[in-house]
């Protein structure tokens, strides 16, 4: 596998960095949207699309090795619960 870096590779997969942090990235299309924070080496995906999320792991996967840790719980130390009956996040 030909190393690469992280920035090039999501550029080619149509990511956008933003210039208030250039640790986030976000790929729009028509209603798709995946948000994507990075931290030092860990990455949490969001988006409404669980299938979306599936496909772009695949594809980030043939670039990099990837450990899939699951659904993100607790980020550097914060706790994240989901309501979805409610269509509430709370974090602590």
């Amino acid at each position: 596998m030909e190393k690469k870096q992280l920035p090039e590779v999501l550029t080619k997969l149509n990511f956008m960095r933003m210039y208030s942090n250039a640790l986030l990235y976000i790929y729009i299309h028509g209603d798709l949207r995946i948000i994507m924070p990075i931290f030092v080496d860990d990455m949490t995906l969001v988006s409404k699309l669980e299938q979306a999320l599936e496909i772009f792991i695949m594809e980030l996967g043939k670039h990099f090795k990837l450990c899939n840790l699951g659904p993100t719980n607790q980020p550097l130390g914060i706790k994240i619960d989901h309501d979805c009956l409610c269509h509430s996040i709370s974090l602590s």
